[in-house]
């Protein structure tokens, strides 16, 4: 409880210095990062416990727990979920880091905002260069460049947001009845990546633009914030959110009107 401000916070410690020392970076990281769809970092001190790091708490834990609580989502609700998760990764993008490890259990729901969160394996490009080679990440969620080995880029990002968003509509990730290791052999080979058969063609769309092997063909965070799938979501938000304000205002209904907003 911070008692200067009133609010309630999320405090990490962290104990030994071995874990105090692997996570510098990503508190370096986190205290330069702002924008409203990434949990802030507050503040950090020492005491008699180790390091403790303050963040903001998120009232509704992640969307992995509010999955596990209500079951999966329509895709009206997962469209407006992944296009905050877009939002954040088009700010991250252009500050030229890659979170790297894009899935439900490190999106956190504050106030009914997705936020990113779990910095861990973001890495800031300017510092790390463009030629980096790592396999890192989470493998039913890992892009194809991740896997093998090859340079990667805030591209692997958008591979991770369309496992996510499979993960959103059914419960569980791509492949996730496969064991790891053959599940990463799947995405890293010539494969096309298996598309939830309820979906609608505008989400399909929208998950083939973001299974493209080839990084360079993927789209950019800021391009799938303008795809109908995400676009037709927000109207419906917004239309359910006029008229929620129109009841609330208790004003004589234009039926027309209504009838169109509807």
């Amino acid at each position: 409880f911070d008692t200067e401000t009133g609010k309630i916070v999320a405090i990490k410690c962290l104990k030994t210095k071995e874990s105090i020392e692997s996570f510098q970076s990503e508190l370096d990281l986190l205290k330069r990062l702002h924008h409203t769809a990434i949990v802030p970092y507050l503040d950090s001190f020492y005491d008699k416990k180790g390091l403790e790091i303050v963040m903001e708490y998120a009232d509704n834990g992640s969307i992995l727990d509010v999955i596990h609580t209500y079951g999966s989502l329509n895709e009206n609700v997962a469209a407006i979920y992944i296009s905050q998760v877009l939002q954040g990764l088009s700010y991250l993008h252009k500050q030229n880091v890659i979170h790297r490890d894009i899935k439900a259990a490190n999106i956190l729901v504050q106030a009914g905002v997705a936020k990113l969160a779990d910095f861990g394996l973001a890495l800031d490009l300017n510092e790390y260069g463009h030629t980096l080679r790592e396999c890192a990440g989470t493998p039913y969620w890992m892009a194809p460049e991740c896997i093998n080995g090859d340079p990667v880029n805030h591209k692997c990002d958008i591979w991770s947001v369309g496992s996510t968003t499979i993960e959103l509509l059914t419960g569980h990730p791509p492949l996730f009845d496969l064991a790891p290791m053959p599940a990463m052999f799947q995405i890293a080979g010539e494969r096309p990546m298996p598309i939830p058969k309820n979906v609608s063609d505008k989400c399909k769309n929208f998950l083939l633009s973001c299974f493209k092997k080839n990084p360079k063909r993927r789209p950019e965070a800021e391009e799938l914030l303008k795809h109908q799938w995400i676009t037709q979501a927000l109207q419906v938000m917004k239309s359910a959110h006029e008229l929620s304000t129109m009841k609330h205002k208790k004003k004589s209904h234009d039926y027309k009107s209504l009838s169109i907003c509807l």
